[in-house]
């Protein structure tokens, strides 16, 4: 049973190393969104007062970029958030399965001590009443 045990002890960290590394590919889409909304920011900060064709056109286009790449970063987000509720399911189960384990492990000691105990009784018994013969 002890290897059993270490089995499912192993299966649960590796699951939850997995939730772990699924939870930071997500934060590390939602800095890159914050990101891009900075950029976003500073570019019409930066844009304020520009006069020329050339750089209206420039902005323009760069604004058109940055709004691609934040749709494709919510897209990559939502798929990021599934990952990471499935994985934390996945740890939820391991850890379930790991502390079923540990519990029929201390049950089936207590059971032993109770038997140990119960066995001690009988052989200290036995001697007794020998012993008054």
């Amino acid at each position: 049973m002890e290897k059993i045990l270490q089995l499912r002890e192993w299966n649960e960290k590796e699951a939850r190393n997995r939730l772990v590394e699924a939870a930071g590919v997500l934060s590390d889409i939602e800095n890159k969104i914050l990101k891009n909304m900075e950029e976003r920011e500073f570019a019409s900060a930066e844009n304020f007062g520009q006069t020329s064709v050339e750089s209206f056109t420039a902005y323009n286009y760069y604004l058109l970029r940055l709004q691609k790449e934040k749709e494709s970063l919510i897209k990559e987000k939502e798929a990021a958030e599934i990952k990471v509720e499935e994985e934390r399911e996945n740890w939820r189960n391991r850890n379930s399965e790991k502390s079923a384990l540990e519990s029929l492990k201390k049950r089936r000691f207590e059971e032993y001590k109770k038997n140990v105990i119960k066995e001690e009784e009988k052989e200290l018994n036995d001697i007794r009443p020998a012993a008054k013969l």
